[in-house]
């Protein structure tokens, strides 16, 4: 993998995760664009490794969110 190719790879699970944590729902619309743009250059394997990626990030920022709060 070359270094492009792996930065974008990175973009793309970004741009997922903000889809997904965007406080509006037009930048929700807009990281969606981003992230379907850099994944027209991706694999689809790598697309599902990376959605894969992106979810479990989200998920973890969210139980952290949760164990931080207070009682």
């Amino acid at each position: 993998m070359d270094a492009s190719y792996e930065q974008n790879c990175k973009y793309y699970t970004k741009a997922l995760v903000l889809a997904v944590t965007a406080p509006t729902k037009e930048k929700c619309k807009e990281c969606s664009q981003i992230a379907a743009s850099i994944g027209e250059s991706l694999s689809d394997k790598d697309k599902e490794k990376y959605k894969i990626a992106a979810e479990l990030a989200i998920e973890i920022h969210l139980t952290k969110n949760f164990l931080s709060k207070p009682n």
